[in-house]
């Protein structure tokens, strides 16, 4: 798809990011949310099959056209050593063993090459039925870095609070998972609560119809994330912030 420039080992103190961007993301529709509606209300596999030539059309294609602009304007320029194509996409169908659930949100997620998706600290784009989401992750999964995110929390949670200062007030969501419980972050994190997380994400949400009025701008917002998030994603993956 792209012919990138060889990526390096360390990651930059700052992403280098094209100004003004070049952008083949034509923006969302009305129509994109209505299908994940579709979906959501009836959340089977038959679902994806009747909708799917709309899917192709008007989710996933114009997804993959947002995650071409992002690598364009942002990963090459600021040569991240990451995987941009092969299986950074989800899918709609639910891993349930065959009993044929279906999601009504679709994300992607670079991860670092040499490394697995899943495996790996994920910064990640979702589009959803309630809006968009720019979000940085790590799950049970990635369960070696999980654990060392929350020994270096524990060990200087200052660090981690002078990071997350700036994420709160751009409006930013911290949330947990422990036991399949879901909880909410403030920034008065409890040292106890955050010992015992098996699963961590960021995610600041655009409503769809501030997704859909940015049409191709959605990119600048997803570059601006990017920017946003890019200490905090270096901290979870242990980079010297020095």
């Amino acid at each position: 798809m792209h012919d990138a420039p060889p990526v390096s080992d360390f990651l930059p103190k700052r992403l280098t990011v094209a100004e003004p961007p070049s952008r083949s993301f034509e923006g969302f529709s009305d129509t994109t949310f209505d299908l994940l509606d579709a979906i959501k209300a009836a959340p089977h596999v038959e679902t994806l099959r009747r909708l799917k030539p709309d899917l192709d059309r008007h989710v996933v294609a114009p997804f993959k056209r947002y995650r071409d602009d992002l690598v364009v304007n942002a990963v090459l320029p600021s040569q991240l050593p990451w995987e941009t194509e092969k299986n950074v996409f989800a899918r709609f169908q639910k891993n349930d063993f065959g009993a044929g659930g279906a999601k009504s949100h679709l994300w992607f997620a670079f991860y670092r090459l040499g490394r697995k998706r899943l495996f790996d600290i994920q910064p990640a784009h979702t589009v959803a039925p309630d809006g968009f989401r720019f979000g940085l992750f790590t799950g049970i999964y990635a369960d070696d870095l999980t654990k060392a995110l929350r020994l270096r929390i524990a060990a200087k949670p200052e660090d981690f609070a002078r990071l997350a200062a700036p994420l709160w007030a751009d409006g930013w969501r911290l949330r947990g998972t422990y036991r399949s419980e879901d909880f909410d972050f403030g920034p008065a994190v409890d040292p106890a609560v955050m010992a015992k997380v098996k699963g961590l994400w960021w995610t600041r949400t655009v409503s769809r119809t501030e997704a859909v009025a940015l049409g191709p701008r959605l990119v600048d917002a997803g570059l601006e994330a990017m920017q946003q998030i890019w200490p905090m994603y270096r901290y979870f993956v242990g980079d010297t912030l020095d």
